[in-house]
């Protein structure tokens, strides 16, 4: 694939690289901005520039509540493994998450 996919693309491309998953959520924003320069009247020069963040978010009961591990990403997309990567970063936070919840769990109960 070539270009940058859009934000439609990116959120069905995650969610779908995340089925396995208890549950998902994933935000793209985009943001747009024009510069303009003008000097004596007249534009001397003139800029245009987007940017783009996508948050994965990956979701898992645990004892006691839910835990979840977030990833977010101000590069731009060009193809679905990088979203994959993001999915599976998410998920390893996730469980880094779980066992921390799980250790202060122990300590409240003296284990």
């Amino acid at each position: 694939m070539t270009g940058v996919l859009t934000p439609q693309e990116t959120v069905e491309r995650t969610l779908a690289a995340a089925a396995h998953l208890t549950g998902c959520v994933v935000i793209v924003s985009e943001t747009s901005e024009a510069v303009l320069r003008w000097a004596n009247s007249t534009m001397t020069t003139n800029g245009h520039t987007t940017s783009s963040r996508i948050t994965v978010i990956a979701v898992v009961d645990v004892p006691g509540g839910t835990a979840a591990g977030t990833v977010s990403s101000g590069e731009q997309i060009t193809g679905p493994e990088r979203l994959a990567d993001l999915v599976a970063a998410a998920r390893a936070q996730r469980a880094r998450r779980r066992a921390l919840a799980g250790r202060c769990a122990a300590a409240r109960t003296g284990r």
